[in-house]
């Protein structure tokens, strides 16, 4: 009797295993091998400790029976900490920066689909990975491609999937591809516009962005001012943010090289300028001034950008006895106001913080 119950115990417990994802407990190489050997591709699922989503996908819908009979059958699944072990080069490697991402790859490693976010069940998530393998997909597009075939809109539509696949680096070439036959007049059209307004075909730097920028006036022609002047603004826009950040260099002479291409296209916007005013008396270290500038420069601003634009101008001068009594009370209510209209209780939390931390400045 005590035998049955123990092997009846056993097969239960085989059962509630197999019913669910079967995330091994291998090597990234060895789940590509062994995935390999059973004619199946691998799913890797993309985790922090620290992400919310991550633990609802855990506890909630991977041990779903209907999921895990789905990836079991098609995938060697595994679950990678993005934050440890091989887990960070895993993430380096396949650009993996928001979490959960789940990713799709084929048994030599080449990603296939990628999918970022959870869901709330089962049903949702397996029509999230089927849009991978669909008609429409990358990877039922890519034969045409690796064939030889270059018509045009063949290639949109490959360009598309791509993009929808999160197969940015792969996306890129193809755009090439469209671009590479095309006259300077032809590219500077509505047409070729999408791959030179999206900043992932066409990233800071790159070719397709300094041919841009050489040939402004062409595109307002052929694309209209609104479009291209909105181009020009977010660029400007990103570039003078990553200066405030300290993540570029942001010296007088840097700031006077900006002015001048600012006044060359034409595109003197008081929020650009509000931005180099600040850089300079960052520079100068006239608090006096940055102080005067905060409310123009971070009024209007969206909380998603505050979170990293805020702090710094004060911080800088943590400590230094800069920040006057008054100042800092101005700070302190103008930071209360900011709080009173946010929505994001983390974001409201860190001003909150900060405000508190503020008259030890």
């Amino acid at each position: 009797m005590k035998k049955f119950v123990l092997l009846f115990g056993c097969v239960c417990f085989c059962l509630s295993v197999f019913a669910q994802t079967n995330f091994q407990d291998i090597s990234f190489s060895e789940a590509l091998k062994k995935a390999k050997e059973e004619n199946k591709m691998v799913f890797v699922d993309c985790y922090t400790s620290w992400c919310g989503p991550c633990k609802y996908m855990a506890d909630k819908v991977f041990p779903q029976k209907k999921l895990g009979k789905y990836l079991n059958d098609r995938f060697v699944s595994l679950k990678i900490n993005a934050e440890q072990g091989e887990g960070v080069d895993i993430a380096s490697k396949y650009s993996v920066s928001a979490y959960p991402t789940f990713l799709i790859l084929k048994t030599d490693g080449t990603l296939i689909y990628r999918i970022v976010g959870g869901t709330e069940g089962a049903d949702e998530f397996i029509s999230k990975v089927e849009e991978g393998f669909g008609e429409k997909s990358a990877f039922r597009m890519e034969e045409r491609y690796l064939k030889g075939d270059r018509e045009e809109g063949y290639l949109f539509d490959f360009l598309k999937s791509l993009l929808a696949s999160g197969l940015d680096e792969k996306a890129r070439e193809v755009a090439g591809e469209i671009l590479a036959p095309l006259s300077v007049e032809k590219r500077c059209t509505e047409t070729y516009w999408p791959i030179y307004d999206n900043p992932r075909l066409s990233l800071v730097g790159s070719e397709n962005l300094r041919f841009f920028l050489k040939h402004v006036d062409q595109f307002r022609r052929g694309v209209g001012v609104e479009k291209v002047n909105a181009k020009l603004t977010f660029l400007y826009v990103s570039r003078l943010e990553e200066m405030l950040r300290g993540r570029m260099p942001a010296t007088n002479a840097d700031l006077d090289l900006v002015e001048k291409e600012l006044k060359k296209h034409d595109l003197e916007q008081e929020d650009l300028s509000n931005y180099i005013e600040m850089m300079r008396a960052i520079n100068a270290k006239d608090t006096d001034k940055i102080y005067s500038l905060y409310r123009k420069v971070y009024q209007n601003m969206s909380e998603s950008k505050l979170s990293y634009l805020y702090f710094r101008p004060i911080l800088l001068f943590q400590g230094q006895g800069k920040w006057t009594e008054k100042q800092k009370i101005g700070f302190i209510n103008f930071t209360n106001e900011l709080i009173m209209r946010m929505e994001s209780q983390v974001m409201q939390l860190s001003m909150q913080n900060f405000v508190e931390a503020l008259p030890k400045f």
